[in-house]
């Protein structure tokens, strides 16, 4: 079953928060299969990559 935008987007928003507590590819990919997300190692590696560039973003707006 494919995930809603607003799943998608809280979905990042959580890979956000624990990458800040300093969690690793390797933790997240264990948080994702505790929560029983159901994704695979190519999809997790893509909600990273959106959790990072939100954090780039952020911090850009926040510094102007």
């Amino acid at each position: 079953m494919k995930a809603t935008k607003t799943t998608i987007t809280q979905r990042i928003d959580e890979v956000l928060r624990i990458r800040l507590d300093g969690a690793a590819f390797h933790d997240i990919v264990q948080y994702v299969a505790e929560k029983g997300w159901g994704l695979k190692e190519r999809q997790t590696r893509n909600y990273i990559r959106k959790a990072d560039d939100l954090l780039v973003d952020r911090r850009q707006r926040s510094r102007k």
